[in-house]
């Protein structure tokens, strides 16, 4: 089961192109995007934090997210504070994927946060009914497009977007609310 989880959660972030070079994943660059956009570039993290040996810590992240890192400490007490028992949980999976950070709500998998510079990614997997809650919502085109496009896998439809606004942020606690109705 967790190697499944972790292929699922690599195959976000990792899609080599035609010549097998890895570029970044489809992002939104605003709440009132309707489609979902790629990197010019390729990279070789989906974290900025590559050093396993150093763990990410809030002044970095102060740091590196720059006027985003609002965001996150919004996502984090949302969760909280609808939610309880929040526990989040940097994990290094490998060197090019880095540290990533997880959120949990008691034992239940929430979020992935992926630090990038001056924004962050967001990654949610998404059951059926929750599927079915996003397509049904007032979420933007986009996000139900990526998901609607998006491999199902046995725990899920996996989707990410980008949080750079707070109209991402909007959707993001949108995204959470639908996800965790079950």
């Amino acid at each position: 089961m967790l190697i499944i989880c972790l292929k699922l959660f690599f195959s976000l972030f990792y899609k080599p192109d035609r010549m097998g070079a890895i570029s970044t994943p489809p992002i939104k660059t605003d709440a009132k995007a309707t489609e979902l956009l790629t990197l010019s570039h390729d990279i070789m993290s989906a974290s900025i934090y590559t050093e396993k040996s150093v763990q990410p810590d809030d002044k970095m992240l102060t740091h590196d997210l720059a006027d985003t890192k609002v965001y996150l400490d919004k996502i984090a007490a949302f969760i909280e504070r609808e939610y309880g028992d929040f526990k989040p949980e940097w994990k290094f999976y490998n060197k090019k994927s880095g540290w990533i950070l997880k959120m949990f709500t008691k034992k239940r998998n929430v979020l992935f946060i992926v630090p990038c510079p001056h924004y962050f990614r967001v990654a949610f997997t998404l059951g059926d009914k929750a599927a079915d809650l996003v397509f049904n919502s007032d979420l933007p085109e986009s996000i139900k497009k990526g998901l609607s496009e998006a491999k199902k896998y046995i725990e899920g439809r996996t989707i990410q977007t980008q949080v750079n606004t707070q109209g991402d942020l909007d959707n993001v606690l949108k995204l959470i609310q639908l996800k965790l109705i079950y």
